[in-house]
């Protein structure tokens, strides 16, 4: 027969198990986010292109995605990182093609990347930053043919970067369950070739955590 004094034991010891289980918080594993990414060029606009032409080239705009996969480390406000991105001119110009008469602009790339992110980590809400190195490369085609103007112009140039770059970063996260956002604000470094490349602008990307 069990007596009070049992029944009140096994009820405190089945108690502390239940706080030690169902108290703890599940420890994040991995976290997979991915997004559009939206880009700025106007810091790598060439004031040549205006000269010789007569018209702006090299503001556009970069849209593309990044992909970029979170593992906690053993200290609590740090995890590391590693991802991708690519990303293309929101619209090619074109200024129209005739025959000796006509403009063009392209630019695209991306690269592969690794790094920290320093975190100010709350259960549902946060502060995220990023620093990373990586291998980025970027394309810039830049053709303007004026035959029929006095004086003609002829004027082709393409810039390229293939080499070391860097990423950084500040945001925000919300997480609610697996499910979460993190916008953050970033910025893209990328040298090497002829040329290199400044980026700056945004990320939304929707994040998902498994324990």
């Amino acid at each position: 027969m069990i007596t009070k004094i049992n029944l009140f034991a096994l009820l405190l010891f089945l108690t502390s198990i239940s706080n030690v289980v169902f108290s703890q918080e599940r420890k994040q594993k991995l976290q997979v986010e991915a997004g559009p990414v939206f880009h700025f060029n106007n810091l790598n606009e060439d004031k040549y292109s205006f000269l010789k032409a007569g018209e702006s080239i090299g503001t556009e705009k970069l849209i593309g995605i990044n992909m970029k996969f979170t593992i906690p480390s053993s200290l609590e406000y740090l995890d590391y990182i590693a991802g991708t991105i690519y990303e293309k001119d929101a619209t090619t110009y074109s200024g129209g093609w005739s025959q000796g008469n006509g403009s063009h602009y392209k630019l695209n790339g991306g690269g592969v990347y690794a790094g920290i992110s320093p975190k100010l980590k709350g259960k549902h809400f946060g502060l995220t930053s990023e620093l990373a190195v990586g291998i980025f490369t970027y394309k810039e085609y830049i053709s303007v043919v004026r035959d029929r103007s006095n004086p003609p112009v002829d004027f082709h140039e393409r810039n390229s970067s293939a080499g070391l770059g860097a990423l950084a970063s500040v945001g925000a996260y919300a997480r609610f369950g697996r499910f979460g956002i993190n916008p953050n604000f970033n910025m893209v470094f990328s040298g090497g070739g002829n040329s290199s490349f400044i980026f700056y602008g945004l990320t939304l990307p929707l994040t998902i955590s498994f324990y």
